[in-house]
Protein backbone atom coordinates (compact mmCIF):
# COMPACT_ATOMS: atom_id res chain seq x y z
CA UNK A 1 0.00 0.00 0.00
CA UNK A 2 2.81 2.42 0.93
CA UNK A 3 4.67 1.59 -2.27
CA UNK A 4 1.61 2.37 -4.34
CA UNK A 5 1.16 5.69 -2.53
CA UNK A 6 4.82 6.54 -3.09
CA UNK A 7 4.52 5.78 -6.82
CA UNK A 8 1.38 7.93 -7.04
CA UNK A 9 3.08 10.89 -5.35
CA UNK A 10 6.09 10.54 -7.63
CA UNK A 11 3.92 10.44 -10.72
CA UNK A 12 2.03 13.53 -9.53
CA UNK A 13 5.24 15.42 -8.86
CA UNK A 14 6.53 14.48 -12.31
CA UNK A 15 3.37 15.75 -13.99
CA UNK A 16 3.47 19.01 -12.07
CA UNK A 17 7.08 19.47 -12.99
CA UNK A 18 6.31 19.38 -16.70
CA UNK A 19 6.38 22.88 -18.22
CA UNK A 20 2.97 24.16 -19.36
CA UNK A 21 2.82 25.32 -22.98
CA UNK A 22 3.33 29.08 -23.30
CA UNK A 23 0.62 31.28 -24.77
CA UNK A 24 1.69 32.31 -28.26
CA UNK A 25 1.08 35.85 -29.60
CA UNK A 26 -1.34 34.41 -32.14
CA UNK A 27 -3.40 32.74 -29.41
CA UNK A 28 -3.26 35.82 -27.20
CA UNK A 29 -4.63 37.96 -30.04
CA UNK A 30 -7.77 35.80 -30.14
CA UNK A 31 -8.72 36.35 -26.50
CA UNK A 32 -12.26 37.63 -26.34
CA UNK A 33 -14.02 40.17 -24.13
CA UNK A 34 -17.78 40.29 -23.80
CA UNK A 35 -19.12 43.79 -24.40
CA UNK A 36 -22.38 45.46 -23.46
CA UNK A 37 -25.68 43.90 -24.53
CA UNK A 38 -28.93 45.39 -25.80
CA UNK A 39 -32.33 43.75 -25.31
CA UNK A 40 -35.12 44.19 -27.85
CA UNK A 41 -38.27 46.06 -26.64
CA UNK A 42 -40.26 42.81 -26.56
CA UNK A 43 -37.49 41.06 -24.59
CA UNK A 44 -37.04 38.27 -27.15
CA UNK A 45 -33.71 39.25 -28.73
CA UNK A 46 -30.27 40.08 -27.39
CA UNK A 47 -27.54 41.90 -29.30
CA UNK A 48 -24.06 41.90 -27.75
CA UNK A 49 -20.53 42.65 -28.88
CA UNK A 50 -17.39 40.52 -28.76
CA UNK A 51 -14.01 42.28 -28.73
CA UNK A 52 -10.65 40.63 -29.29
CA UNK A 53 -7.14 41.68 -28.34
CA UNK A 54 -6.19 42.00 -32.01
CA UNK A 55 -8.91 44.73 -32.32
CA UNK A 56 -11.19 42.48 -34.35
CA UNK A 57 -14.77 42.69 -33.14
CA UNK A 58 -18.16 41.30 -34.03
CA UNK A 59 -21.81 41.75 -33.15
CA UNK A 60 -23.85 38.71 -32.20
CA UNK A 61 -27.64 38.56 -32.19
CA UNK A 62 -29.45 35.67 -30.54
CA UNK A 63 -32.92 34.72 -29.44
CA UNK A 64 -33.30 34.82 -25.67
CA UNK A 65 -35.03 31.42 -25.59
CA UNK A 66 -32.24 29.85 -27.66
CA UNK A 67 -34.40 29.19 -30.71
CA UNK A 68 -32.93 29.63 -34.17
CA UNK A 69 -29.39 30.30 -35.28
CA UNK A 70 -27.25 33.06 -33.82
CA UNK A 71 -26.44 35.87 -36.27
CA UNK A 72 -22.84 37.08 -36.36
CA UNK A 73 -21.88 40.39 -38.01
CA UNK A 74 -18.16 41.03 -38.40
CA UNK A 75 -17.16 44.51 -37.16
CA UNK A 76 -20.78 45.26 -36.24
CA UNK A 77 -21.32 48.00 -33.65
CA UNK A 78 -23.89 50.44 -32.22
CA UNK A 79 -26.94 48.12 -32.52
CA UNK A 80 -30.41 49.71 -32.38
CA UNK A 81 -33.69 47.76 -32.26
CA UNK A 82 -36.84 49.13 -33.87
CA UNK A 83 -39.70 49.83 -31.46
CA UNK A 84 -41.74 46.95 -32.86
CA UNK A 85 -38.79 44.52 -32.39
CA UNK A 86 -38.94 43.52 -36.05
CA UNK A 87 -35.60 44.96 -37.13
CA UNK A 88 -32.10 45.57 -35.82
CA UNK A 89 -29.89 48.21 -37.43
CA UNK A 90 -26.17 48.45 -36.75
CA UNK A 91 -23.04 50.09 -38.14
CA UNK A 92 -20.44 47.93 -39.89
CA UNK A 93 -16.86 49.11 -39.46
CA UNK A 94 -13.54 48.05 -40.92
CA UNK A 95 -10.57 46.16 -39.56
CA UNK A 96 -7.65 48.14 -38.21
CA UNK A 97 -5.53 47.03 -41.16
CA UNK A 98 -8.13 48.25 -43.67
CA UNK A 99 -8.44 51.57 -41.88
CA UNK A 100 -4.67 52.09 -41.95
CA UNK A 101 -4.60 51.26 -45.66
CA UNK A 102 -7.29 53.84 -46.44
CA UNK A 103 -5.63 56.49 -44.29
CA UNK A 104 -2.27 55.97 -46.01
CA UNK A 105 -4.02 56.36 -49.37
CA UNK A 106 -5.70 59.53 -48.01
CA UNK A 107 -9.13 58.04 -48.55
CA UNK A 108 -12.06 58.39 -46.13
CA UNK A 109 -12.86 55.62 -43.67
CA UNK A 110 -16.58 55.00 -44.13
CA UNK A 111 -18.92 52.57 -42.42
CA UNK A 112 -21.79 50.54 -43.83
CA UNK A 113 -25.20 49.88 -42.34
CA UNK A 114 -26.62 46.46 -41.64
CA UNK A 115 -30.37 45.92 -41.20
CA UNK A 116 -31.39 42.53 -39.83
CA UNK A 117 -34.97 41.27 -40.19
CA UNK A 118 -35.37 39.43 -36.88
CA UNK A 119 -38.33 37.44 -38.15
CA UNK A 120 -36.74 36.05 -41.32
CA UNK A 121 -33.04 36.32 -40.45
CA UNK A 122 -32.36 38.20 -43.70
CA UNK A 123 -29.77 40.99 -43.62
CA UNK A 124 -29.40 43.85 -46.05
CA UNK A 125 -26.25 45.98 -46.19
CA UNK A 126 -26.28 49.61 -47.32
CA UNK A 127 -22.99 51.22 -48.33
CA UNK A 128 -21.60 54.53 -47.02
CA UNK A 129 -24.04 55.29 -44.18
CA UNK A 130 -22.77 57.76 -41.58
CA UNK A 131 -25.84 57.88 -39.29
CA UNK A 132 -29.27 56.27 -38.98
CA UNK A 133 -32.44 56.47 -36.89
CA UNK A 134 -35.71 54.53 -36.70
CA UNK A 135 -39.04 56.34 -36.55
CA UNK A 136 -41.32 55.76 -33.58
CA UNK A 137 -43.00 52.41 -34.19
CA UNK A 138 -40.14 51.18 -36.38
CA UNK A 139 -41.75 51.33 -39.82
CA UNK A 140 -39.35 53.90 -41.29
CA UNK A 141 -35.57 54.13 -41.16
CA UNK A 142 -33.66 57.34 -41.95
CA UNK A 143 -30.12 56.82 -43.29
CA UNK A 144 -27.70 59.70 -43.85
CA UNK A 145 -24.90 59.15 -46.33
CA UNK A 146 -21.33 60.41 -46.12
CA UNK A 147 -20.53 63.68 -47.89
CA UNK A 148 -18.58 63.40 -51.14
CA UNK A 149 -14.95 64.36 -51.07
CA UNK A 150 -14.66 68.00 -52.08
CA UNK A 151 -11.48 69.71 -53.31
CA UNK A 152 -10.09 72.44 -51.04
CA UNK A 153 -11.38 75.96 -51.84
CA UNK A 154 -9.07 78.13 -53.99
CA UNK A 155 -9.00 80.83 -51.31
CA UNK A 156 -9.47 80.07 -47.59
CA UNK A 157 -12.48 81.61 -45.90
CA UNK A 158 -11.94 84.29 -43.23
CA UNK A 159 -11.63 82.80 -39.73
CA UNK A 160 -14.72 84.70 -38.52
CA UNK A 161 -16.89 83.63 -41.47
CA UNK A 162 -19.93 81.50 -40.51
CA UNK A 163 -19.40 77.82 -41.17
CA UNK A 164 -21.75 76.32 -43.74
CA UNK A 165 -22.19 72.64 -42.74
CA UNK A 166 -22.19 70.40 -45.81
CA UNK A 167 -25.45 68.69 -46.66
CA UNK A 168 -25.50 65.05 -47.73
CA UNK A 169 -27.97 62.56 -49.14
CA UNK A 170 -30.66 61.30 -46.76
CA UNK A 171 -32.62 58.14 -47.58
CA UNK A 172 -35.87 57.29 -45.79
CA UNK A 173 -36.78 53.63 -46.22
CA UNK A 174 -40.24 52.20 -45.66
CA UNK A 175 -39.31 48.84 -44.12
CA UNK A 176 -42.85 47.60 -44.61
CA UNK A 177 -43.12 48.38 -48.32
CA UNK A 178 -39.42 48.39 -49.19
CA UNK A 179 -39.67 51.82 -50.86
CA UNK A 180 -37.15 54.68 -50.53
CA UNK A 181 -37.54 58.46 -50.49
CA UNK A 182 -34.30 60.36 -51.15
CA UNK A 183 -33.41 63.95 -50.24
CA UNK A 184 -30.30 65.94 -51.06
CA UNK A 185 -28.19 68.46 -49.12
CA UNK A 186 -29.46 67.41 -45.68
CA UNK A 187 -27.13 68.59 -42.90
CA UNK A 188 -29.22 67.38 -39.95
CA UNK A 189 -32.53 65.61 -39.32
CA UNK A 190 -34.76 64.38 -36.52
CA UNK A 191 -37.94 62.38 -36.02
CA UNK A 192 -40.85 63.85 -34.10
CA UNK A 193 -41.56 62.05 -30.83
CA UNK A 194 -44.65 60.39 -32.32
CA UNK A 195 -42.62 59.34 -35.36
CA UNK A 196 -45.10 60.89 -37.76
CA UNK A 197 -42.82 63.58 -39.20
CA UNK A 198 -39.16 63.85 -40.14
CA UNK A 199 -37.65 67.34 -39.96
CA UNK A 200 -34.63 68.19 -42.11
CA UNK A 201 -32.25 71.12 -42.42
CA UNK A 202 -31.19 71.75 -46.01
CA UNK A 203 -27.68 73.12 -46.48
CA UNK A 204 -26.76 73.60 -50.13
CA UNK A 205 -23.67 75.06 -51.77
CA UNK A 206 -23.91 78.84 -51.89
CA UNK A 207 -26.93 78.68 -49.54
CA UNK A 208 -29.22 78.24 -52.57
CA UNK A 209 -32.25 76.31 -51.36
CA UNK A 210 -31.29 76.36 -47.68
CA UNK A 211 -34.17 75.92 -45.28
CA UNK A 212 -36.18 73.71 -42.96
CA UNK A 213 -38.43 70.99 -44.38
CA UNK A 214 -40.79 68.44 -42.86
CA UNK A 215 -41.55 65.09 -44.49
CA UNK A 216 -44.48 62.80 -43.71
CA UNK A 217 -43.29 59.36 -44.92
CA UNK A 218 -46.72 57.73 -44.54
CA UNK A 219 -48.34 60.16 -47.00
CA UNK A 220 -45.13 61.06 -48.92
CA UNK A 221 -45.89 64.77 -48.36
CA UNK A 222 -43.05 67.29 -48.11
CA UNK A 223 -43.55 70.75 -46.65
CA UNK A 224 -41.10 73.67 -46.66
CA UNK A 225 -41.37 75.56 -43.35
CA UNK A 226 -38.75 78.20 -44.09
CA UNK A 227 -36.12 78.88 -46.75
CA UNK A 228 -33.59 81.53 -47.60
CA UNK A 229 -29.92 82.35 -48.12
CA UNK A 230 -29.11 81.71 -44.45
CA UNK A 231 -27.59 79.06 -42.21
CA UNK A 232 -29.97 76.83 -40.23
CA UNK A 233 -29.09 74.69 -37.21
CA UNK A 234 -30.33 73.55 -33.81
CA UNK A 235 -33.23 71.43 -35.06
CA UNK A 236 -35.41 70.39 -32.08
CA UNK A 237 -38.90 68.91 -31.60
CA UNK A 238 -40.92 69.86 -28.54
CA UNK A 239 -41.65 66.93 -26.25
CA UNK A 240 -45.15 65.42 -26.56
CA UNK A 241 -46.06 67.64 -29.52
CA UNK A 242 -45.39 68.38 -33.17
CA UNK A 243 -43.88 71.80 -32.43
CA UNK A 244 -40.54 72.30 -34.17
CA UNK A 245 -37.81 74.88 -33.59
CA UNK A 246 -34.62 75.75 -35.47
CA UNK A 247 -32.08 78.56 -35.44
CA UNK A 248 -31.65 80.78 -38.51
CA UNK A 249 -28.68 83.09 -39.11
CA UNK A 250 -29.13 86.69 -40.18
CA UNK A 251 -26.92 88.65 -42.59
CA UNK A 252 -23.99 90.37 -40.92
CA UNK A 253 -25.03 93.72 -42.43
CA UNK A 254 -28.58 93.49 -41.04
CA UNK A 255 -29.10 94.56 -37.42
CA UNK A 256 -32.23 94.86 -35.28
CA UNK A 257 -32.20 97.73 -32.78
CA UNK A 258 -35.74 97.49 -31.43
CA UNK A 259 -38.83 95.28 -31.68
CA UNK A 260 -42.13 96.37 -30.13
CA UNK A 261 -45.47 94.55 -30.20
CA UNK A 262 -48.63 96.68 -29.96
CA UNK A 263 -52.41 96.37 -30.48
CA UNK A 264 -52.31 92.84 -29.07
CA UNK A 265 -55.72 91.15 -28.88
CA UNK A 266 -56.52 87.66 -27.62
CA UNK A 267 -59.72 85.77 -28.43
CA UNK A 268 -60.34 82.41 -26.74
CA UNK A 269 -62.66 79.76 -28.16
CA UNK A 270 -62.60 76.86 -25.70
CA UNK A 271 -59.20 75.20 -26.12
CA UNK A 272 -58.23 77.42 -29.07
CA UNK A 273 -56.99 81.00 -28.90
CA UNK A 274 -56.32 83.58 -31.64
CA UNK A 275 -53.69 86.25 -30.94
CA UNK A 276 -53.35 89.26 -33.25
CA UNK A 277 -51.10 92.30 -33.07
CA UNK A 278 -48.65 94.62 -34.76
CA UNK A 279 -44.86 94.22 -34.56
CA UNK A 280 -42.71 97.28 -35.24
CA UNK A 281 -39.10 96.37 -35.97
CA UNK A 282 -36.37 98.97 -36.47
CA UNK A 283 -32.69 98.68 -37.28
CA UNK A 284 -30.13 99.10 -40.04
CA UNK A 285 -29.64 97.26 -43.31
CA UNK A 286 -26.30 97.89 -45.04
CA UNK A 287 -25.96 101.10 -43.05
CA UNK A 288 -29.43 102.38 -43.96
CA UNK A 289 -32.04 102.79 -41.21
CA UNK A 290 -35.33 100.94 -41.64
CA UNK A 291 -38.62 100.42 -39.83
CA UNK A 292 -40.92 97.56 -40.75
CA UNK A 293 -44.41 96.96 -39.39
CA UNK A 294 -45.76 93.43 -39.44
CA UNK A 295 -49.36 92.38 -38.81
CA UNK A 296 -49.42 88.92 -37.29
CA UNK A 297 -51.88 86.27 -36.15
CA UNK A 298 -50.95 83.29 -33.98
CA UNK A 299 -53.12 80.23 -33.40
CA UNK A 300 -52.74 78.60 -29.97
CA UNK A 301 -54.15 75.27 -28.76
CA UNK A 302 -54.41 74.14 -25.15
CA UNK A 303 -52.89 70.68 -24.70
CA UNK A 304 -52.37 68.86 -21.41
CA UNK A 305 -53.04 72.04 -19.45
CA UNK A 306 -50.66 74.33 -21.37
CA UNK A 307 -50.99 76.61 -24.39
CA UNK A 308 -48.93 75.78 -27.49
CA UNK A 309 -48.57 77.87 -30.65
CA UNK A 310 -49.45 75.70 -33.65
CA UNK A 311 -49.58 78.26 -36.47
CA UNK A 312 -48.25 81.77 -37.19
CA UNK A 313 -49.22 84.15 -39.99
CA UNK A 314 -47.60 87.52 -40.73
CA UNK A 315 -47.71 90.14 -43.47
CA UNK A 316 -45.80 93.38 -44.05
CA UNK A 317 -48.16 96.26 -43.24
CA UNK A 318 -45.97 99.15 -44.43
CA UNK A 319 -42.34 100.03 -44.76
CA UNK A 320 -40.36 103.20 -44.05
Amino acid sequence: MLSRLFLFLCASAWLLAQQKPAVTPAAFAKWETLGAGDLSPDGKWLAYSIRRVNTDEELRVASVNGAGKETVAAFGRRPVFSDDSRFLAYAIGLSEAEQDKLKKAKKPVEEKLGVLNLGTGETMVIEKVAAFAFSKGGRFLAMQKYPPQAPPPPTPAPPDAPKDPPGTTLVVRDLQAGADATFGNVSSYGWSEAGTFLAMIISAEGKTGNGVEVFNPASAQLRVLDSGAALYKGLAWRKDSNDLAALKSKPADLTIESAVSTDVQVQIYGTTAIVTGLDTISGKNKGESYTNRWLYMDVWVKRSGRWQCVKTYSTLANKK
